[in-house]
């Protein structure tokens, strides 16, 4: 049996074990970002809640505007895939990038932290919250689908379960 049917096999028979591993890290995630924010008030010579607000204005501007051009291309029928593909690509590697750029401040793979002193670093790190509760939500709507598709009839998730 290749891995990847094993792991998918797996996750689908026990949807408890992947919802709990993604709500521990994104959690952890979450909480590490706090409190790196909340050290930052020290060190960061900006307004520091001007900064924040912004960094996570920006992440729920983008989410909501990712959420309304996929409320309108289901909304429309459209056959628009090619759309909501671009759309999470784009979102992906931004998110991505953000938390890529941010990755040192919060656990890099050697030493201590670096000290957030610019509000470039704080704002890029306030970005990352929104997304950290969004993706907490998405895998609560993935769980409660993989429980009612297993109770349905056990069978395999359809297209429109997982869009």
């Amino acid at each position: 049996m290749p891995f990847r049917g094993f792991t998918r096999g797996y996750f689908f028979t026990h949807p408890r074990v992947g919802v709990v591993l993604g709500w521990v890290v994104l959690v952890g995630l979450g909480a590490l970002s706090v409190k790196r924010l909340l050290h930052a008030r020290t060190t960061v010579h900006a307004h520091w809640s001007a900064t924040v607000i912004v960094g996570i204005a920006a992440s729920v501007a983008l989410i909501a505007a990712a959420l309304g051009v996929r409320w309108l291309v289901r909304r429309r029928h459209a056959q628009s895939q090619l759309l909501i593909y671009g759309l999470t690509i784009a979102l992906t590697v931004i998110y991505l990038g953000d938390f890529w750029l941010t990755a040192v401040t919060l656990q890099p793979r050697i030493g201590s932290p670096e000290t957030i002193t610019t509000a470039f670093q704080l704002g890029a790190l306030a970005f990352l919250l929104p997304m950290y509760v969004y993706l907490l939500f998405l895998l609560a709507v993935v769980f409660r689908k993989v429980t009612s598709a297993r109770k349905a009839g056990g069978g395999e998730l359809t297209t429109r379960d997982q869009g």
